[in-house]
């Protein structure tokens, strides 16, 4: 993780909406989901509402369907992205632009109607994987409250 290599976090760490200044390693794998593409494990942030009573969740776009340069580049911050199993579609063109990970397939898939996804920001600059960052909101509704997402005993 570039947590390892100081070097690379002023650079890295904005394409995540983070500040350079981050040394939460938790922050970061939540948001990058891990450092390599090959990794299997999705992760996320504890789930916690804001203020608002919604969820946010902060996540990339993976494997980017870059067979057309321009209907990356069509996508644009604020832009709705809706998600079709594992597709994120940008919702004006209605193009594939990439994978999402497993766990806002999840929420997509048991809550459709009460979730939304917008792009945060677009790295033009950037490596190729950290492209396109978006976030979710869920309202109405306690992500990740079944058993299969629960701890298996006692943490502490």
């Amino acid at each position: 993780m570039p947590l390892d290599r100081p070097q690379e976090m002023p650079w890295y760490l904005p394409s995540l909406g983070l500040p350079p200044e981050l040394t939460d390693p938790i922050a970061f794998v939540a948001r990058s989901g891990g450092y390599r593409e090959t990794d299997s494990l999705d992760v996320c942030p504890e789930v916690a509402p804001d203020a608002d009573g919604c969820y946010r969740f902060y996540f990339l776009l993976r494997k980017l369907y870059l067979v057309e340069e321009t209907t990356v580049n069509a996508v644009d911050k604020g832009d709705r992205i809706d998600i079709h199993d594992w597709d994120a579609i940008h919702h004006s063109t209605e193009n594939k632009i990439g994978i999402v990970p497993g766990y806002i397939r999840a929420l997509a898939k048991s809550h459709p109607e009460n979730i939304h996804v917008k792009v945060l920001q677009v790295n033009y600059e950037e490596l190729r994987q950290t492209r396109i960052f978006c976030s979710l909101t869920c309202q109405g509704f306690i992500p990740f409250d079944r058993a299969e997402y629960l701890p298996l005993g006692n943490l502490t």
